[in-house]
């Protein structure tokens, strides 16, 4: 009698061993998985998916809705099968602003479905995981010492997350400041420049005192209107880097030619592309290329604007296009001064210009806006200094191998 009583206690021993054996093992897994994940986002999709694993029951994870204190709770992470509905959510925000656990098998919102358990660190509630029950199958205590053990680090592991995301919003805004302040600095002196230019041609063709001959009334006309489309770029780049800080530029790819994105470019210039010598070397059976065409437009205006800011009146502007493995390569040569080998990387910051630049360079957006047009069609584009003397820009884009692609 006494050997089967020892008997039984040695193998309920075992089993007990056993399950607190699995039930550290299953924490470190959780954890282990958890270290690995970057940011929030991921560290809701461990947390479900070892849920699911070890539980076996539809859950979901909520978080206030503006990390404040408000009583607006959204729903962060879901199983396919659990539903919020109003009572689930009351139950849910029950949990959160009580501390405590609330809905089905709790005398809080027992009415609602799912069990809520509050996620916790040092005492302040940050989330609520909820779980839904299996019909019949009520947790055991193993299975509760092991929940708890998963509560605790995935509350953990949330507030890292929040605490990241906090961070990368601060870093955000203060980027987002700088930016600001440059934008206005270089605005108040890059705007007036070509107003005032404008202001002079046109009270000069309208003083009555002075009269001005058809000869002198057409150049402040020229003039004029070369300074009104230098504004135009000007307020169209500033516009682009707003529409990309904000993230709501859009790449609408159709099948466009190349030619005729080239000829646009250099018509929008006007004047300036006109008083220059530019050749354009395009194969005359390239294909249709996908891309936006309003943004390579804008791309190819920047390269020339450049290739023409930087090199003397009387040298020659070179464009070539050809296809290269699948991929269309875009290049803009010209015979102006060149880059320093240590700056063909930066010039594509947000307003760089090098040493040798000087104010009437413009704010060094180009070459930036270029950057994010180009890598936004998953294209990549860089300067070269040109063996014969100044700069080659160079981009590609995805393309069609052959004509019949």
């Amino acid at each position: 009698m006494e050997n089967g009583l020892a008997a039984a206690q040695i193998a309920s021993l075992a089993i007990q061993n056993g399950l607190t054996y699995l039930k550290l093992t299953a924490l470190a897994a959780f954890s282990r998985s958890l270290t690995l994940t970057s940011d929030l986002e991921q560290a809701l999709e461990v947390i479900g998916e070892h849920l699911e694993i070890n539980f076996h029951r539809a859950a979901a994870i909520f978080l206030p809705a503006d990390q404040g204190t408000s009583a607006s709770l959204v729903q962060r992470f879901r199983t396919p099968d659990f539903s919020v509905t109003a009572k689930e959510l009351e139950g849910a925000v029950w949990c959160w602003q009580h501390g405590q656990e609330a809905g089905t098998d709790t005398t809080a919102v027992p009415d609602a479905l799912a069990h809520y358990h509050p996620l916790a660190v040092r005492g302040r509630v940050i989330g609520v995981l909820g779980l839904k029950p299996r019909p019949g199958a009520w947790f055991s205590t193993q299975q509760r010492e092991l929940l708890a053990g998963f509560v605790g680090q995935s509350a953990l592991a949330i507030e890292r997350g929040l605490l990241e995301q906090r961070v990368r919003r601060l870093r955000f805004l203060n980027e987002s400041d700088l930016v600001q302040n440059a934008l206005l600095a270089a605005v108040s002196h890059e705007v007036r420049a070509p107003l005032a230019a404008i202001t002079v041609a046109i009270s000069a063709m309208l003083n009555p005192i002075a009269p001005l001959d058809r000869v002198h009334e057409r150049q402040l006309l020229q003039t004029a209107e070369y300074e009104a489309k230098r504004l135009h770029r000007l307020m169209n780049n500033l516009l682009n880097v707003t529409r990309l800080q904000a993230g709501v530029s859009r790449v609408r790819l159709e099948p466009c030619d190349l030619f005729d994105a080239v000829g646009a470019a250099l018509e929008e210039l006007g004047t300036l592309a006109q008083t220059r010598r530019v050749s354009i070397e395009i194969s005359p059976d390239m294909p249709l290329v996908p891309m936006d065409f309003e943004l390579i437009k804008q791309v190819l205006i920047n390269l020339f604007s450049n290739a023409f800011k930087f090199s003397l009146p009387d040298q020659p502007i070179h464009l070539t296009s050809h296809l290269v493995g699948g991929e269309l390569d875009v290049s803009v040569f010209d015979r102006g001064r060149g880059v320093p080998l240590e700056d063909l990387d930066r010039v594509f910051e947000k307003f760089y210009t090098h040493a040798e630049s000087s104010s009437a360079d413009g704010l060094g957006l180009g070459l930036s806006i270029c950057k994010e047009f180009v890598e936004a069609h998953r294209g990549r584009i860089w300067l070269e200094n040109n063996p014969e003397g100044g700069t080659i820009a160079r981009f590609v884009l995805p393309a069609p191998i052959s004509p019949e692609a």
